[in-house]
């Protein structure tokens, strides 16, 4: 079984409500032609089609990395359309796909209101955070009422890219926050966790960063001379924090990418991921997937890499 753990999807729920509160920044705009990422019945029987046509079983559905506004009334209304609309998309095709609840961070005492009743009342219990609010950190210490709580669950968090840029002019100014801004934010997600032994306070998350963890598999050997040179109290080499992660396997069709990650974190880390719809302006969906095939890994890599890792993580299949 294929399980896509990175799929985006924009209800017309939430397409609406951005009609009437539109936000700054880069964000799928509602309306106009586009590939098929909302929920409407057409653009999800393309969707299952494309899906098929690529050999994946099951999507794992996550909102547009939005740019919520910063306002806790129409965030949280965002939060609860994204995840009443992502709930009965599944609902709809139970077989095939299944969706991560939204929480309308930074707003802890929201979140945690949010995430009991997509619990309770929608069945969703991974989690889709962004990687930052504003120039907080999504793992910022002031947040951690919230992952308490998803630690005592033994919850999946992913964490995906706001296409902010960092905030940053040096991205932003540049037209950059959206070719190589993300990759920056996974990175750097990651180092923000290894600094504060995010995954050594809260051992029962399963975190998933996409992108193949950024610029990380470059990396892990910079940061276990440096980063442990200038933080000589962290529990374990940052190496070691790093490969404690699930990575997913979007690579534009890098086979130098995919290889990296696959040496640095290992095929067991690595779970099938595709930032659908993005690859459609480019290889494709199929291709896209297929890539895991053809960067040269052994058999039983590719194996593990798109048939047992995702399914077993998220109870699908074995593990």
């Amino acid at each position: 079984m294929i399980c896509d753990v990175h799929a985006h999807c924009l209800p017309a729920a939430v397409a609406e409500l951005l009609r009437e509160h539109p936000l700054p920044g880069r964000y799928p705009r509602p309306g106009g032609s586009g590939p098929p990422m909302s929920d409407s019945p057409g653009d999800l029987e393309a969707r299952l089609a494309l899906m098929d046509e690529a050999g994946v079983e099951v999507q794992v559905l996550s909102l547009s990395p939005l740019p919520f506004a910063d306002d806790e009334e129409l965030t949280v209304r965002l939060v609860r359309a994204a995840n009443d609309a992502l709930a009965a998309v599944v609902a709809r095709h139970p077989d095939r796909l299944r969706a991560y609840a939204e929480l309308p961070l930074p707003y802890v005492d929201a979140a945690l209101r949010e995430l009991e009743r997509c619990r309770a009342e929608l069945g969703l219990t991974a989690v889709n955070l962004l990687a930052s609010c504003g120039t907080t950190s999504a793992v910022d210490a002031g947040l951690d009422e919230l992952y308490q709580e998803l630690d005592r669950s033994g919850s999946i968090v992913c964490f995906h890219p706001r296409v902010s840029g960092l905030c940053s002019a040096l991205v932003n100014d540049h037209g950059l926050e959206s070719s190589i801004g993300p990759l920056f934010e996974d990175s750097l997600l990651v180092v923000q966790m290894i600094r504060r032994a995010f995954l050594h306070a809260f051992p029962h998350l399963e975190v998933i960063v996409p992108h193949l963890g950024g610029i990380l598999p470059i990396c892990l050997q910079r940061l276990d001379n440096q980063l442990l040179q200038r933080f000589p109290d962290l529990p374990e080499p940052p190496s070691a924090t790093a490969r404690r992660i699930w990575y997913d396997t979007l690579s534009h069709g890098s086979v130098a990418a995919l290889r990296s990650a696959w040496e640095a974190f290992g095929a067991e880390r690595l779970v099938t991921g595709s930032d659908y719809p993005v690859m459609l302006a480019f290889d494709g969906y199929a291709a896209n997937i297929d890539d895991i095939r053809h960067a040269g890994l052994p058999e039983a890599d590719v194996e593990r890499i798109l048939h047992r890792n995702a399914p077993g993580l998220f109870g699908l299949g074995p593990a």
